[in-house]
């Protein structure tokens, strides 16, 4: 019997694995580095230790100080969760040499596995469909050039020990494979330390299907179902259903099956997923396994009615699987999806900054919530983006779909940058309901998921309105220092600058504000006006309003400090105000972030050239990551870097400059 679990990981996976192991009586120690000493996942264990730094290289993935730690706290088990040190088989094997229980697949298994080639061959022997490829690591250069035509095009080339799209290129013809295949190789070696690489061929729209696997100690294996996982961006999940929609029962069967006979040819012990891509004509191809508890586990879980944790718990302590093959079943459809700390209107980058606000609607039978985070919790560039995962569970697809539309449409967050409105449009997008899914599908129906002008128009004199009544709240005792502008024998005015979080545009008013009646407002300029019922709130930072003379549609307003966050049904707006007086107005004017200034608050990974180097347009100067995922600042056109303020491995905050850039004359 296990009864101290160590929990090598952090956010809402630690928190989702003590909810089960803690109701079974299991002992949890949670890890944390410095700047999550305050997280929940640390409040919600029975114990924790700092691990150390906020590098996940010197906390969550260094494996001597995780073992030290479990066995100066006594654990018996280590639960890795995902991510991290999950797939690593040096941190199963050293489990395993302290006598510590790992609660995953035996080192071996996920050696073999967790290269792609090597998974090819252990299951090309299973009579599970391949894609057309070749083994690229032990070719030379001259081999590679003679090859190169004989490809199948376009192909894919792949990191062998890769995942999350690093060391990934897609190569369209023959006299483009050199290039890709140095820049994937490169990219392969800095990510995973293992520069080797397959070619595969490239399917244009495929479907990501997945299958979802258990194997106990004694042999058993069963298939839970399947998830569809194709809407992706950057090759990155975003958004996962099950079972996967509009297939073939017979087809689901087959891929269930080959799933299993996958798993069993490496002899796998525990939770994994075995991953498909599907194309036009249905035919499925082993695409690799992920020896690990999945992110989008919770959908597989609401449609059997099962508890993927406790499971693993059980195989852990070697007890048989509870349910054979033939006792499952499935209820219902699932949707997932991920809320990132991330800005879909600049390239999807990292946001981060403090959670000033995060409301969540209740969780319910049909409606589950996995968070690590918490209202007032600082997001860091150190960890993934993912605030939550939001899960919808009900009879059918589309009622699963508005079940989870509506949870996002009660969800509130200000003070970062997310991809909720993104999620909210995708939700409701033609080609999502219709099941158009492919891992292309984002490129392919692009979303409208921001407010038009007239939209921005409108919530401006909102926002407005909102601070005077917040001023008005605050209750200045002395009238001089009021902004509202008292006039003799005139309306009262109001003088305001806001500015636009997302887009910077500020703008400029000194607008008239009347109360017609009671909790009812007009607010004007010279050119338009509003009429605007107010509600008030038992919070003093909230207040609520709608629109006169328009579809009822209420308005939750938030107030921090400068920021004033507007949350409508379909998207939020984010406005700052700039302090002026009644007599200093400026003209509005957009403004934006130089080039050659942080996008992001990250870790400078590699810089590209030495100041004072001649560059041509599209030359990479640096690049930086935050968040597991990087990016490369490039020339904008042709010029030098005259001197950098940054170095390799220094972090830098977002906004800051990062090196100074002088025009080619």
């Amino acid at each position: 019997m296990i009864k101290r679990l160590l929990i090598a990981n952090r956010g809402e996976i630690a928190c989702r694995i003590m909810r089960t192991a803690q109701a079974r009586g299991i002992h949890c120690v949670a890890i944390y580095s410095h700047c999550d000493k305050n997280s929940l996942h640390v409040q919600h264990a029975n114990e924790a230790w700092c691990i150390g730094e906020n590098l996940a290289q010197h906390s969550y993935l260094d494996i001597n100080k995780i073992i030290q730690i479990a066995k100066q706290s006594q654990c018996d088990t280590i639960h890795p969760g995902y991510g991290f040190l999950s797939e690593n088989a040096n941190f199963a094997e050293a489990c395993t040499q302290q006598n510590i229980i790992f609660i995953g697949p035996p080192a071996d298994a996920i050696r073999q596995m967790g290269s792609k080639i090597e998974a090819k061959e252990r299951v090309s022997n299973a009579n599970i469909p391949l894609l057309p490829g070749l083994d690229l690591s032990n070719l030379s250069e001259t081999e590679l050039l003679q090859q190169a035509p004989k490809l199948n095009y376009p192909l894919l080339l792949k990191a062998s020990a890769g995942g999350g799209g690093k060391g990934m290129r897609i190569v369209e013809k023959p006299q483009d494979f050199l290039d890709a295949f140095q820049r994937a190789q490169s990219e392969a070696e800095k990510s995973f330390g293992d520069k080797a690489l397959l070619a595969e061929k490239y399917l244009r729209e495929p479907r990501h299907v997945e299958v979802q696997i258990f194997i106990d100690q004694h042999g058993n294996g069963v298939y839970l179902f399947d998830r569809d996982c194709s809407i992706q961006r950057r090759h990155q999940k975003i958004i996962e259903e099950a079972p996967a929609p509009f297939l073939n029962e017979n087809l689901r069967k087959e891929m269930g099956e080959s799933a299993l006979r996958a798993a069993q040819c490496v002899h796998y012990v525990g939770a994994g997923t075995i991953e498909f891509l599907l194309d036009s004509d249905h035919q499925y191809y082993f695409m690799e396994m992920n020896t690990r508890l999945q992110v989008e586990h919770p959908v597989s879980e609401f449609i059997t009615g099962l508890d993927f944790v406790d499971w693993q718990i059980d195989i852990a302590e070697g007890k048989p699987l509870p349910l054979q093959q033939s006792e499952l079943c499935e209820q219902g459809h699932s949707i997932e999806v991920r809320l990132y700390a991330e800005d879909p209107q600049n390239e999807f980058l990292p946001s981060t900054g403090s959670l000033q606000q995060l409301q969540f609607p209740q969780e319910n039978i049909g409606l589950r919530i996995d968070t690590g985070v918490q209202e007032s919790d600082e997001i860091t560039a150190f960890y993934d983006p993912l605030i939550a995962k939001i899960i919808s569970h009900g009879d059918n697809r589309e009622q699963a779909i508005q079940k989870l539309l509506f949870a996002l449409q009660q969800t509130k967050i200000s003070g970062i940058r997310t991809n909720l409105d993104y999620l909210k449009s995708l939700l409701q997008s033609k080609a999502f309901k219709q099941g158009l899914l492919s891992t292309h599908f984002l490129a392919k129906h692009p979303l409208v998921f921001t407010a038009s002008d007239k939209e921005v128009d409108s919530a401006f004199f909102i926002a407005a309105l909102a601070c005077y009544l917040f001023e008005i709240q605050s209750a200045q005792p002395e009238p001089w220092k009021k902004q509202r502008g008292w006039r003799l024998n005139q309306d009262s005015r109001f003088p305001v600058s806001l500015r636009h979080f997302s887009t910077n545009k500020t703008l400029d008013k000194n607008l008239v504000v009347k109360a017609p009646g009671e909790n009812k407002f007009s607010i004007e300029d010279e050119n338009k006006s509003l009429s605007i019922c107010y509600f008030p709130s038992d919070d003093k930072n909230k207040l609520h309003f709608c629109i006169e003379n328009q579809t009822p549609v209420f308005i939750s307003v938030f107030h921090q400090g400068k920021n004033i966050t507007l949350h409508f049904t379909n998207y939020s707006l984010t406005f700052v105000r700039q302090i002026l007086s009644s007599d200093n107005f400026q003209q509005s004017q957009s403004s934006e972030r130089a080039f050659n200034h942080a996008p992001m608050s990250g870790r400078i990974v590699e810089i590209f050239c030495s100041a004072e180097q001649a560059l041509v347009k599209g030359s990479p100067i640096l690049a930086m990551e935050a968040m597991k995922m990087e990016y490369i600042i490039k020339a904008p056109e042709a010029g030098q870097v005259t001197q950098f303020h940054v170095q390799t491995e220094s972090f830098i905050e977002e906004g800051r400059p990062l090196f100074d850039f002088q025009k080619e004359k």
